[in-house]
This record gives C-alpha cells, sequence and structure tokens, in this order.
C-alpha cells in the first residue's frame, strides 16, 4: 500500500509510482509541462484517471499559473461536457489538482503525422465532429480561444474531445487570462486575428481556428506561417491568405469556400456561429461532388456570377467579393471593428476594481480583507464583474533583463497566491472575481486596470503605511483622485 501525502507536500516534487493522493493511487507520469505534471492514476473503483498537479514554484512563469488558475476556475463547468475530458477540480484548501478522465487516443496532430494529409471528404468529416463538439461548448457560455490539431484528442473509437481549456474563456465571469497579462496569449498562427487587440469575448475566434485546423489538414501547411512575432501579425491581416488551391488544384471551390470564409479577419465576414458553419459542412457532406459552384476569381478580375445552391451557401457566398479587394488594409479595418463593437455594446456588467497594498502585518491582511467584502457586497444585485489587483515593484539593481523577469515573476505569484487568500477569506470563492498583478507605479497600474476594464467603481483602503496608504492619505491620493474616470470607494 502506498503512503497517503496531502497535496501540499507532494506538490514540491515528482510523485512516484505507488503514492497516494486522496483516493488516487499514483501509477506513472505521462506528461510534464511548465506548470504542471500529469499521471495516470486508478481509483477506488479501479478507474483510470489522468491527475494534473501543479508544480508550486516561484519561478514559474505567471502565464502557466494563471492557465492553471483558468482552468481549475471551469472544471465545474466542464464536468458534464462529453466532448471534452470531464474535469473535476480537487482539493481547493490545500493548493488544487484536476481530475481529467484518461482519454484512450492520440491527438490530432499525432494522428496526421501518422497517417499523412487528409483529403477534403476525410477532413470534412472529421472536422464536423470538432465543430459539433465546439457548438455545444459555445452553448455553454465558453470560448476555447487556443484550439489547435495538439488540443484535440481522437478516440479509439473516432471521435473528438477537446483539451486544453488553461487560456478559455467563460462568457459570464471575468476573463482571467486578458486581465491577467495586456499581450495576447495563444498560438500565434491558429488565434484569430481580433485576439491580437484583446477582443477575447467573440465566438467567431474559434471559427477562425477551425478553419486554420482545416487547411492545415488538407494542406501540411498553415495559412499563416510566419505569424510568430507581432510584426509578423500584422504582416499576415494585411497580406491575406493563399487559398488551399494553390497548394493542391484537386481542391473543389466549395471547400475552398468553406476555408477562406472561416478565415476571414473581419468576424463579421465568418460563418455566424458554429451552428450554421456545422449546417453548412453537412450540406457541403450531401452535395458533394460540388466542383464549380463557387469560383474565386484573381485579384485583378471581377468575380463571376455564381449559382446558389443552398440557402446558407447563398447568404455567405455574397461576401465573397471583398476577399480580393485591392489595396485593402485588414488591419485598419479590424481596428475599426473593434472600436464600433464596443460603441454598439448595449449592455455589459458593472466592473468593479479593488486596489489593495499587500502588507505584511495584521493590520493590513485585515484591511484588505474588509476591502474586498465590502467590493462584493457593493457588486451584488447586479451583474457584476470584480478584479481584485495590486502592483508590485521589485528592486533588481543592476540585473540583466532574464534575472528581472524572474523575479517579477516570483513577486507575481506570490502577489496571485495572496489575493486569492483574501478573495477566499472575504467569502468571495463563488463570486465571479479576477486578480490582476500590474508591475510599477500604483497610480499608473490603478489607472491602467479603470482603463483597460472600463471600470464603474473604484474600491480602496489605506493601511498605516505602503503604496495604497499614500494613496489615501498623501500625494498619491492626490494623483489618482484627480485622475481616474469612475467613482471611488473608500474603506477606512
Amino acid at each position: 500500500m502506498g503512503k497517503t501525502q496531502p497535496i501540499t507536500e507532494t506538490q514540491a516534487r515528482e510523485l512516484q509510482p505507488g503514492t497516494l493522493l486522496d483516493e488516487f493511487r499514483i501509477e506513472r507520469k505521462i506528461g510534464e509541462g511548465g506548470m504542471a505534471r500529469l499521471y495516470l492514476a486508478v481509483n477506488l473503483d479501479g478507474q483510470y484517471k489522468v491527475l494534473k498537479v501543479p508544480r508550486q514554484s516561484y519561478g514559474i512563469d505567471p502565464v502557466c499559473v494563471v492557465s492553471l488558475e483558468n482552468e481549475m476556475r471551469l472544471a465545474p463547468y466542464l464536468e458534464d461536457f462529453p466532448h471534452a475530458h470531464m474535469p473535476e477540480a480537487r482539493g481547493a484548501a490545500s493548493g488544487g489538482y484536476l481530475v481529467m478522465d484518461y482519454i484512450q487516443g492520440v491527438d490530432l496532430l499525432t494522428h496526421l503525422r501518422e497517417t499523412g494529409f487528409l483529403s477534403e471528404e476525410e477532413a470534412v468529416s472529421l472536422i464536423r465532429k470538432i465543430v459539433l463538439a465546439m457548438s455545444e461548448l459555445h452553448q455553454r457560455r465558453i470560448l476555447h480561444l487556443d484550439l489547435k490539431l495538439s488540443n484535440v484528442m481522437i478516440t479509439s473509437d473516432g471521435n473528438v474531445r477537446l483539451v486544453d481549456f488553461g487560456l478559455a474563456n467563460h462568457l459570464d465571469l471575468p476573463d482571467l487570462i486578458y486581465e491577467s497579462f495586456p499581450e495576447p496569449k495563444g498560438t500565434p498562427a491558429y488565434i484569430a486575428p481580433e485576439q491580437f487587440i484583446g477582443v477575447r469575448d467573440d465566438p467567431r475566434s474559434d471559427i477562425f481556428s477551425i478553419g486554420t485546423m482545416l487547411y492545415e489538414m488538407t494542406t501540411g501547411k498553415l495559412p499563416f506561417p510566419d505569424a510568430r512575432t507581432e510584426w509578423g501579425v500584422v504582416q499576415r491581416i494585411r497580406s491575406g491568405v493563399t487559398p488551399p488551391r494553390k497548394y493542391n488544384p484537386a481542391f473543389s471551390g466549395a471547400f475552398e469556400f468553406l476555408v477562406l470564409n472561416c478565415l476571414r479577419t473581419n468576424p463579421d465576414e465568418r460563418f455566424n456561429s458554429m451552428e450554421e458553419l456545422y449546417e453548412t459542412l453537412g450540406l457541403w457532406e450531401q452535395e458533394i461532388p460540388i466542383q464549380g459552384i463557387v469560383k474565386f476569381a484573381p485579384k485583378d478580375e471581377a468575380p463571376p456570377e455564381r449559382p446558389s445552391v443552398t440557402a446558407a451557401l447563398k447568404r455567405v457566398s455574397r461576401l465573397i467579393p471583398r476577399i480580393w479587394e485591392k489595396n485593402r488594409d485588414d488591419f485598419e479595418r479590424l481596428k475599426r471593428w473593434a472600436d464600433d463593437r464596443v460603441k454598439s455594446e448595449k449592455e455589459r456588467p458593472f466592473r468593479v476594481l479593488v486596489a489593495i497594498d499587500l502588507g505584511q502585518d495584521a493590520s493590513s491582511r485585515e484591511l484588505n480583507e474588509r476591502v474586498v467584502r465590502h467590493a462584493i457586497d457593493l457588486a451584488r444585485g447586479r451583474h457584476s464583474f470584480i478584479t481584485v489587483m495590486t502592483a508590485v515593484t521589485e528592486d533588481t539593481g543592476l540585473a540583466g533583463p532574464e534575472k528581472e523577469m524572474k523575479v517579477y515573476n516570483e513577486a507575481c505569484i506570490r502577489a496571485r497566491k495572496a489575493i486569492k487568500g483574501l478573495i477566499g477569506a472575504a467569502g468571495g470563492d463563488g463570486s465571479p472575481v479576477g486578480i490582476n498583478v500590474r508591475q510599477g507605479d500604483v497610480v499608473e497600474a490603478v489607472n491602467g486596470c479603470i482603463r483597460d476594464y472600463k471600470a464603474d467603481l473604484l474600491v480602496v483602503g489605506g493601511s498605516r503605511r505602503g503604496a495604497l496608504s499614500r494613496f489615501i492619505l498623501g500625494s498619491t491620493a492626490y494623483k489618482i483622485l484627480t485622475s481616474v474616470r469612475c467613482n471611488v470607494y473608500v474603506v477606512h
């Protein structure tokens, strides 16, 4: 019989076969990443499960930390989702880990490496299963936002399972990824253009990723292979995509239409929803072959007349001429689209920003807990999102960039852990509360959060010393109170 150990002791080192973690007996380690280790385990009923156990180290990249926090938070919404790994968050009081179904199969990337490229018929049949899964995910108000070949599992019976929800966004909860990091997260070649300018709440972003996968499954190439830097992304948006038939002239015009319509820069020009895409894929399957239904004209020619075939294809086919507009700048259009989208929002959650100073003494902790509790009370009774933020400043002297980043990462992880404890102590575990740790001057950090989140209310408190006490009691207070563009609630 293995020795049972609390999660807080085992997280610091690798679990050995035979170790008991709650009711799970570790069989072997099956994977390892920057934030967590994956173990195959057996429960008391003899069922195989995969345990995702986080490392407890301050040297971990904060992106990995927040991604795992995000997965833990979304687990209750996915426990009964048949197209995922049925995650369950466990051991929250002692650090937490994920229990997931053991999926017997391979990821789609490995599958394609073993079998080679797919024909368009094979690709459409497979992608339709993925689209159905994504449609049901969207019905749960969850966007994946990191959909790619390696995040789709093909099971032994030919079904698909979606994995890795670390960058996902639940539309009824604060977006932990957006609120924690100003720069876009995800695989640049797969994520949608709007994600690069901070839009993470549009379901059509996942449709773009579907188009990228369909393109890669049939051509063996990425539609935007050079999109690995910020400049590469801008160039990708401006240059457009190479039509798949350039690599394989045997592809039908209808298949190319499906792919390119998913890959439009402007989300308004893609399929409206996964349901619409699923329906169109079904129509395509029923009418194989459909050669000549949709023909794409060169950029310097007007597109020819196209006969209508189905209601779905007829509706979206009116958008095709826009693909070939000369001298377009889709990047500027995308930014205008994002601005117009914000202006046209009919309703949005009431946004509460809580700014705290993480002092180490008991009075500071008591005040911070009171501030968070007040914010939760103020937000109660309306659709609200709360974000608790702080600013960290670390003196790294003459340290180089690598050392400076390491010091900041450690400070960020400590601060996030402290804030999580405050939220729990204030009774906010079940509330839509996000966390943001910023670096640098507290005045700039608070104003930046207010601006980024379009905060309606700022809640603050002051202790006897620290940056936020000066905020309330001295010159920092004057700078903040004369610059913020929202109401302020002060907890003394």
